[in-house]
């Protein structure tokens, strides 16, 4: 069993009441969950799988390891990509809006106005059948989850952690509530993401 493999398998199977589902706001997703994994620290639930969501069509993700969220939303940790993102069958473009900042609602200090923080950035993707720019396009979008760098403190001589600052996200997926074969078991080893590809810079 590889890093990967171990990480998801420890995956918690949260005992919620009827009617409760895992749906953190955007700025709890940066604060309580990325940051935190990008530092190695304790989750609050440890309920988020971790792929490379970008290595095949949205459809082909194993959505079985995420079990406790809302029929036609998803949660991953995975791999910033750059530039093009093309799949065997397809691509993902920009939506619009394409990009965003998150804040954080804080107490503003003493003498102070300010009520809240940035913590991190969002951009929206759709992804096309197709090869760009004459893709067809479908009912699946990605909003990925960035941390602002300035809100995690990294010592300066800890080069793995910066660089899963600029490299490590975490991507909500949204798709139809009836999609083909849901539970691809090929998509398990193809969507794969090795632990120290978190680590790498791309290009």
């Amino acid at each position: 069993m590889d890093g990967v493999e171990a990480e998801n398998s420890n995956l918690e199977e949260l005992d919620l009441p009827y009617g409760y589902r895992f749906r953190p706001s955007k700025a709890e997703l940066l604060v309580h969950y990325l940051k935190r994994k990008i530092m190695g620290e304790q989750l609050p639930a440890n309920v988020i799988p971790t792929i490379d969501v970008y290595a095949c069509n949205p459809e082909q993700l194993p959505f079985r390891l995420f079990t406790r969220g809302i029929s036609h939303i998803w949660f991953f940790f995975s791999k910033r990509r750059k530039g093009k993102i093309l799949t065997k069958d397809g691509y993902y473009d920009f939506a619009s809006p394409p990009r965003g900042a998150i804040y954080e609602k804080i107490e503003p200090a003493a003498g102070s106005r300010k009520t809240r923080k940035l913590v991190g950035f969002m951009r929206r993707l759709h992804f096309y059948y197709g090869r760009p720019p004459t893709g067809i396009k479908s009912r699946w979008t990605i909003e990925e989850f960035r941390i602002d760098p300035d809100t995690v403190d990294v010592n300066k001589d800890d080069h793995a952690t910066k660089r899963k600052v600029s490299n490590l996200v975490v991507c909500k997926v949204k798709g139809p509530l009836l999609y083909p074969e849901p539970w691809n078991e090929i998509s398990e080893t193809f969507c794969e993401l090795e632990e120290d590809e978190v680590s790498e810079e791309d290009d």
